[in-house]
């Protein structure tokens, strides 16, 4: 009987080491890469409705879409092309479409303690200057208390 063929048997005993690192580099790459995804996609600000002053539709949310996201997000653009991108039928026309996707906006472009969201509006576009962090906080209150508003 034969002895066993040892594993990589065609490799020099020499480059084994060689072929182990290169494995091990592949491996920590990919971990990394991973991680990177996963700590990059957006969240929930896990900001609340403030109890004295809250922002309301007329005070904020009215013109912060007019601005930011109608200019895209507008029942008004018809194809993709008037609309930047964005999808057909995500409108922010009214109080009850932006209440209808409060947490989607929240993790697209709200600014909080679990982090900034900066992934909308898309740049460059229609919109040429982005919303400031203080903006983006305002609206993740203002989004925050639609979301309290129609439970």
């Amino acid at each position: 009987m034969a002895a066993p063929v040892a594993a990589h048997a065609s490799w020099p005993a020499s480059r084994r080491p060689y072929r182990l690192a290169g494995m091990f580099r592949t491996f920590a790459l990919t971990v990394v890469f991973v991680a990177v995804g996963c700590t990059t996609s957006p969240s929930s600000t896990t900001v609340t409705c403030p109890t004295t002053n809250p922002p309301t539709y007329a005070s904020f949310g009215q013109t912060f879409f007019a601005t930011f996201c109608t200019p895209c997000h507008s029942a008004s653009n018809v194809g993709s092309a008037a609309r930047n991108g964005a999808p057909d039928g995500l409108n922010f026309d009214t109080e009850a479409e932006v209440a209808a996707n409060a947490e989607d906006i929240n993790m697209m472009a709200g600014v909080g303690p679990n982090g900034p969201n900066h992934t909308m509006p898309y740049m460059p576009g229609p919109v040429t200057t982005p919303p400031t962090d203080a903006q983006r906080t305002t609206l993740a209150q203002f989004l925050a208390c639609e979301e309290q508003s129609s439970n």
